[in-house]
């Protein structure tokens, strides 16, 4: 009896590490290719952070290994990323993916950027014949909020963006809100 349960959990152990293999090759499938990989050029408001966390994704949603976005670094920045790039490459020849996040946030997440991401927020008022489409502001200014200031509770950053909407606006929308907050 001993042997047959032994035999049954080593199948069961072997059935489902195929499903395993098989998840996984199917998440291979999927991956972006070359030409549809997300490009990093060091430039824009968020860049650096979009294409850290759209790399992540494919680690976790995907089962990427990091050493494959790693291979992709070469090809997939741009412009003075890819300078800098080239230049850190040179001096570390080899780096885990989570090294290099690191020295993309060093770079990209500065504290000059932060001080222009809170410059661009405390400049930018909501209006709505500027911006037509409120949620898309809103999530820009959250975004914003979350450079210069990551620690803020989402009550917090909830009431930055209501004080850079006028009374009326603000009120009616303080009486839609519900929590949690739904971006």
């Amino acid at each position: 009896e001993k042997s047959f349960v032994r035999e049954d959990t080593a199948q069961t152990n072997m059935t489902e590490s195929s499903k395993e293999d098989n998840v996984t090759k199917a998440l291979t499938k999927c991956w972006p290719t070359g030409r549809d990989w997300k490009k990093f050029s060091g430039e824009g408001e968020y860049n650096h952070n979009d294409y850290i966390d759209w790399c992540d994704n494919l680690i976790v949603t995907m089962r990427m290994d990091p050493i494959v976005i790693v291979s992709h670094l070469a090809t997939s920045f741009t412009g003075i990323a890819e300078e800098w790039y080239n230049d850190k490459r040179k001096a570390k020849i080899s780096m885990t993916w989570d090294e290099w996040k690191e020295e993309i946030h060093k770079r990209f997440g500065n504290q000059t950027w932060k001080n222009h991401m809170e410059d661009l927020f405390m400049k930018d008022k909501f209006d709505a014949s500027i911006h037509p489409n409120p949620n898309s502001w809103s999530l820009r200014q959250k975004r914003r909020i979350a450079a210069f200031d990551p620690d803020a509770s989402e009550d917090r950053v909830v009431n930055k963006i209501l004080n850079k909407v006028d009374g009326d606006v603000r009120t009616a929308i303080k009486s839609q809100l519900s929590t949690p907050y739904e971006w």
